[in-house]
């Protein structure tokens, strides 16, 4: 059902894609791709909240899923939730999801194109990379007061360091 799904989205039967992947997940609650299907699905749909959700699940039945945690990082931006966005990204980078450089380059554009967005509000402070010279964006984790670091020219992580360090 899954698979059908993704086929009735590609061609542009989104009302059957969303009845495949919940017919999926009907036979299987704890299908992760499904989820993560679905997830994509309300992007496309612009439904962000129920992309948020799809993939929240997602990572919950799956937290190595970098893929899961790299989509949510996208919706995420785009429901202006930056610091979170910034957050599932980091995770996603450190579980080597191999499109991480296209969200981060996604989130940039996002970010760029707010022009609401203060940088100063959510604590962010710029850094080179030390891996290609590029920008880098810090971010508070959640719940430590150590601060992730990603390249948002080449995706590199960078090690962790407490804001006092830098």
């Amino acid at each position: 059902w899954a698979n059908l799904g993704i086929a009735h989205r590609q061609r542009g039967d989104t009302q059957q894609a969303e009845k495949c992947q919940l017919r999926a997940l009907k036979l299987k609650p704890d299908f992760v791709e499904a989820h993560i299907n679905l997830g994509t699905l309300f992007v496309a749909l612009e439904e962000p909240a129920r992309a948020v959700e799809s993939y929240e699940r997602a990572v919950e039945l799956d937290s190595s899923n970098a893929m899961a945690h790299g989509n949510l990082a996208l919706v995420l931006a785009m429901s202006r939730h930056y610091r979170e966005a910034e957050g599932r990204l980091a995770q996603a980078v450190e579980l080597r999801f191999e499109n991480a450089i296209i969200i981060r380059r996604r989130i940039d554009a996002i970010v760029d194109a707010d022009e609401e967005y203060d940088p100063c509000d959510i604590g962010d402070w710029e850094l080179s990379c030390s891996k290609c010279g590029g920008h880098a964006l810090s971010h508070p984790d959640e719940d430590s007061s150590e601060r992730a670091i990603l390249c948002s020219d080449c995706g590199h992580p960078m090690d962790r360091h407490s804001p006092g360090s830098l």
